[in-house]
């Protein structure tokens, strides 16, 4: 293959798509057929694109809000304060369910690892569990979608 073979159907394809040139004083000036029509049609894909991405990431906003219901939370952001103040915890109650969950689910650590061994009653449950970097990030990030969505930028 000569270099004569390779360039000529490149030449030929840019020749046939010239509509003007012009050579001025700000330079050489080529006008192409069918650019400005790409063009354009490249930019409507990319604003339909950017549309698409906008209701995905509300959906997936609202997913994040979803995945945790509103007492959980509460109880979350307590223990994330480091003061989560007095408690009853029955030992099949609610409080307990949710302290396994948020273990399970890496947003606490327990002390002994046991939410069994927490005191029925206490001052501060804080003493006994304590929110992880994973929760810290949950809380973080779920502040951050509500603030979003209460602007209505989200």
């Amino acid at each position: 293959m000569t270099l004569e073979t390779t360039v000529s159907p490149v030449i030929s394809q840019v020749a046939g798509a010239i509509i003007r040139a012009n050579i001025g004083k700000d330079g050489l000036q080529i006008e192409l057929s069918n650019l400005n029509t790409r063009l354009e049609k490249t930019e409507n894909n990319l604003t339909e694109a950017q549309a698409e991405i906008e209701a995905n990431k509300e959906k997936v906003d609202n997913l994040f809000l979803l995945s945790m219901g509103p007492d959980l939370y509460m109880n979350l952001k307590k223990i994330a304060s480091g003061h989560f103040g007095k408690y009853h915890k029955n030992p099949d109650g609610g409080l307990d369910r949710e302290l396994r969950h948020l273990r399970n689910i890496g947003y606490i650590e327990v002390k002994d690892n046991s939410v069994s061994k927490i005191p029925e009653y206490g001052e501060n449950l804080s003493e006994y569990v304590w929110v992880t970097e994973t929760g810290k990030d949950f809380v973080t990030l779920r502040e951050l979608v509500e603030q979003h969505k209460s602007q209505g930028t989200g």
